[in-house]
């Protein structure tokens, strides 16, 4: 896939557009990074890299130095810091204390 950026500080706001052979999950989700409708957080299970839905988050957590996402069933690692993780998260997080984030 060839891409390419074009940078002029003269726009008024930044877009983004793709032409594309058909639509894949992929593009999907990028696109809704790039847009803000961003609805799930990459994490690594196991030696795993997959999207985890803020829907099933009920716990952000830092343990031993690690940012852990826990749903229903099992916990994730994520990469980042735990301010990193809310700075993406939509507004029905709620920072518990410094070493934790709780959706209600």
């Amino acid at each position: 896939m060839k891409v390419k950026f074009n940078i002029d500080n003269q726009l008024a706001g930044e877009s983004a557009e793709f032409w594309l052979k058909k639509m894949t999950n992929k593009f999907s989700q990028l696109g809704k990074e790039l847009s803000g409708e961003q609805d799930t957080i990459w994490c690594s299970y196991d030696d795993e890299i997959i999207p985890v839905k803020f829907e099933n988050i009920y716990l952000i957590q830092v343990e031993q130095e690690q940012t852990l996402i826990y749903d229903k069933t099992q916990s994730y690692r994520y990469k980042g810091q735990l301010y990193q993780v809310k700075n993406i998260l939509p507004h029905n997080f709620l920072i518990a204390s410094r070493s934790a984030i709780i959706n209600y």
